[in-house]
């Protein structure tokens, strides 16, 4: 894990004292460390992206909404809120690219969270 973790994120040098869940939020491209919400919603939203049930997903999901929640507006929290409904599996599947995300459910913000995970 150790070395995965260098050769995927050099500022990982002189962090080998971190574990668990801090080690992993450091290494992730998309986590960030930004102080939570005021507004109850939009920390509901933010929970419950980052604790999807599998770690995957809390990367893919969570590290995008942990970066942009605060400059969403109400439509796209509402857009938000409807995606975080979508069983893991398949919103895994989409952001990776392995199947196309059916056209009820293929919105702006899905396409940008899409892309945020390819990158």
């Amino acid at each position: 894990m150790e070395a995965f973790a260098r050769a995927a994120n050099p500022r990982f040098e002189g962090q080998a004292g971190l574990t668990g869940r801090r080690r992993l939020a450091i290494c992730a491209r998309h986590m960030t460390e930004l102080p939570p919400p005021a507004d109850p919603l939009r920390r509901r939203l933010l929970y419950r992206a980052t604790h999807r049930g599998s770690r995957e997903n809390d990367l893919l999901v969570g590290g995008f909404v942990a970066a942009r929640i605060g400059g969403f507006s109400a439509a796209e929290l509402a857009e938000l809120a409807g995606l975080l409904e979508c069983p893991d599996p398949e919103l895994n599947d989409w952001l990776t690219g392995r199947t196309a995300p059916p056209v009820a459910i293929d919105t702006p913000l899905l396409r940008a969270m899409m892309a945020a995970a390819r990158r």
